[in-house]
């Protein structure tokens, strides 16, 4: 058995200025393909349920396993989520890579002066 249902029997852009349009915040209109009547959808990032006035909440995608690749740790966002790189760390092309720091030193002998850097972690 199939069930196939729609609110009301406006399309989403006249329904939307009426005080009975469902649809909540975070919330997507859609029309029914015949024309009768629209359906309300999560945005992408959110969850929840569309037709309650704040039905739809921001998903924590930083609770996902393994959001973010080695080396980063996830920050969620509104609809969305970061992937930074951890302490001693940096990006080069969405990978995180060891940042190396140097310390230079200088030599003076006479009218010569030397320079010598380390790198070091």
């Amino acid at each position: 058995m199939v069930l196939d249902w729609a609110i009301g029997n406006e399309m989403c852009e006249v329904a939307r200025n009426k005080e009975d349009y469902i649809c909540g915040a975070n919330s997507n209109c859609s029309n029914l393909k015949d024309g009768s009547g629209y359906r309300c959808k999560c945005k992408k990032g959110y969850d929840g349920n569309p037709y309650l006035k704040d039905g739809c909440q921001d998903i924590d995608e930083c609770n996902e396993a393994e959001k973010c690749p080695e080396k980063q740790i996830c920050a969620n966002e509104v609809a969305s989520h970061l992937c930074l790189c951890i302490k001693g760390y940096h990006k080069v092309e969405e990978v995180c890579v060891p940042s190396r720091s140097s310390l230079t030193i200088y030599l003076a002998v006479g009218e010569y002066i030397y320079s010598m850097s380390i790198l070091y972690d």
